[in-house]
């Protein structure tokens, strides 16, 4: 009996508060909870007539740029904001109006304390009858969480640009050799030429022969430095758009010098009329460079004709460009496998275990994925995969 009074005592309490609740709501004037859902809300809110004159803007708005609505109500933003700021919205506010579809977009806001980021939602409103007669803005102040990614990408390229100088530091010798080769070509000529200039009846067609070797070997020498110049080169990561393809061909004049060393073959399976990334060339170099050196590493003890290290690159399943390096050393055990990208995990004698964890912060830095798994017939395939630039109007660099 008692549990049944309790019972009917909060059943009897749900009622009456409901009851209360709908009456309350019913006696509120529709404007006036619009207004106080917009006003607690801390993003921006303002809606503007096709003529880009503003109907209505909430209380976060008069808050940031210090006015009050009524000031507001019948301006354009030419009235309240600089107007470079202003024709940029209007444009914006444009394509909505254009296209009758919603744009999401970020827009560069002047306030007090200096410029800030907001992702802007824009989209058409529609009276009953269904015509189009202005643009909602709901917009959100991103400006530290833009700062902070800013601060981790900051981090990244000083941790790649140490990374860069030590993979450099392994491949001195070889880079060494490499560049020693043509200047020696160089002097063997220019003493030959000399010979030939002291010599009665000098040949000018050997002389043109030699002075082209002389030419040739110069920009071979100058190659090999300016890539080395350009891998080293500390400066504040630049995104445009990217041949994968031809950022693979050189990374792998890097590479071969040390294939050369220890008899390995490096192959190339480049995927044809692939549409070019958007993308820091010098990173993603990097990370080519880096998987390319892991797998030569791993067939150092591996049979002299088993050392092949094949790099291919093909569009993707998710329309993006996928890069991978397989190689035919002895694999990992899964275990290895599962932690090879965190920092400080390394399976290299000696090794920091900085190299992948660089890569793959350098991926998804560009919203793309990097991963590993054995080959079925024996030894590891790395891979990354980065989206296909958005705008490739121009073509790639």
């Amino acid at each position: 009996m008692t549990v049944d009074v309790t019972r009917t005592k909060r059943v009897g309490s749900q009622e009456e508060w409901s009851t209360n609740s709908r009456a309350a709501l019913v006696g509120m004037q529709r404007e006036q909870i619009l207004c106080d859902i917009l006003d607690h809300t801390t993003a921006v809110v303002y809606l503007k007539g096709l003529d880009g004159r503003y109907i209505l803007v909430n209380r976060r708005f008069e808050e940031l740029f210090n006015v009050s609505r009524t000031e507001v109500v019948g301006k354009t933003d030419f009235d309240i904001f600089p107007e470079a700021a202003a024709r940029k919205f209007r444009e914006n506010d444009q394509q909505v109006i254009e296209f009758r579809a919603p744009l999401e977009l970020e827009e560069i806001v002047p306030q007090a304390d200096g410029p800030h980021v907001y992702i802007s939602l824009k989209y058409p409103i529609y009276d009953k009858s269904g015509e189009l007669y202005g643009v909602c803005g709901i917009s959100t102040d991103v400006t530290n969480r833009k700062r902070t990614e800013d601060e981790t990408r900051r981090h990244i390229a000083e941790l790649a640009h140490a990374v860069r100088l030590g993979s450099m530091g392994e491949l001195a010798a070889g880079l060494a050799h490499e560049l020693n080769q043509p200047l020696c070509a160089l002097l063997s000529n220019a003493q030959a030429m000399l010979r030939m200039l002291d010599a009665p009846g000098s040949d000018a067609a050997m002389l043109r022969g030699a002075l082209e070797d002389v030419v040739c070997d110069a920009k071979r020498a100058a190659d090999i430095v300016r890539g080395m110049r350009a891998f080293l080169r500390k400066e504040v990561p630049r995104r445009c758009l990217v041949d994968v393809n031809g950022v693979v061909c050189e990374a792998v004049k890097f590479i071969e010098v040390d294939a050369r060393r220890q008899k390995s073959r490096v192959r190339l399976c480049l995927g044809e009329s692939l549409p070019p990334v958007e993308a820091d060339r010098v990173q993603i170099q990097q990370v080519i460079l880096n998987l390319a050196g892991n797998a030569l590493h791993a067939m150092e003890a591996s049979a002299p004709d088993a050392r092949e290290l094949v790099i291919s690159t093909a569009a993707s399943d998710g329309d993006g460009i996928r890069v991978c390096a397989r190689d035919r050393g002895p694999g990992l055990p899964p275990d290895a496998i599962a932690r090879l990208f965190e920092p400080f995990f390394t399976t290299k004698a000696g090794g920091m275990g900085l190299g992948l964890a660089v890569c793959r912060s350098i991926i998804e830095a560009h919203d793309g994925k990097i991963w590993a798994e054995p080959n079925h017939d024996g030894g590891m395939m790395f891979a990354f995969e980065l989206p296909r630039a958005r705008d490739t109007a121009h073509g790639a660099v």
